[in-house]
């Protein structure tokens, strides 16, 4: 599979807080959409991601999580979590499919270095945990998300050309200290984010990140 077939992708350095874009279909603007082209009943029945990385001014940015995180109720009504270290924070509304009771996110992999957040569906998700299994990895729940942190181990980026589903995610690797974004090819799942001073902040819909005046 050629590089030119991967889903977009985005990193944010936090330590230089230097922006990569790699495999966009155009170049990166302060704002930027990946669009959803799902339709508007659906996106009602999915779950919501969001979260920041910036510099480490001491500046608090929870309040930005819990109402973005709120903003998203109605794609996810079943859960809600967070992760938030300095320079850095993570937030999920979950409609709950599969594993309801285990795969609260985010989650994480065996020694909390790597935590995502997910939004959609990993289809071979069984097939990749046989795999990951074989290979020494255990795998705490039984839904696909966990599967993203431990493929990621694995392959790093490159873990994008196994997948086979409609996603968004947004992963945390605590060691590098970098914000992975990525989203299906096809746009089925939305991901969008804007800088803002010296961050980086996403959301699975364009409106709650307005409402935080955050391009202002």
């Amino acid at each position: 599979m050629s590089r030119s077939q991967y889903a977009p992708i985005f990193f944010w350095r936090r330590n230089n807080l230097t922006r990569v874009a790699a495999l966009a279909s155009k170049p990166i603007s302060r704002r930027f959409s990946f669009p959803s082209r799902t339709s508007r009943a659906k996106r009602h029945f999915v779950c919501g991601i969001a979260g920041y990385v910036a510099s480490e001014d001491g500046h608090d940015r929870r309040p930005f999580l819990q109402q973005v995180a709120q903003a998203l109720r109605h794609r996810g009504p079943d859960d809600e979590g967070h992760f938030v270290e300095p320079g850095v924070g993570l937030a999920i509304r979950r409609l709950s499919i599969i594993d309801l009771a285990a795969s609260r996110q985010p989650i994480s992999n065996e020694d909390g270095t790597v935590h995502v957040v997910f939004n959609g569906a990993i289809y071979n998700y069984l097939e990749l945990r046989a795999g990951l299994e074989e290979r020494g990895h255990r795998l705490k729940t039984h839904g696909d998300t966990e599967t993203l942190v431990h493929l990621y181990e694995e392959h790093g980026i490159d873990m994008l050309r196994f997948l086979r589903g409609m996603f968004a995610f947004a992963l945390w690797d605590s060691c590098k200290k970098t914000l992975f974004l990525a989203r299906d090819r096809l746009g089925k799942k939305p991901l969008n984010y804007l800088t803002a001073g010296r961050g980086l902040y996403f959301c699975s819909e364009l409106a709650p990140l307005f409402d935080q005046n955050l391009a202002s």
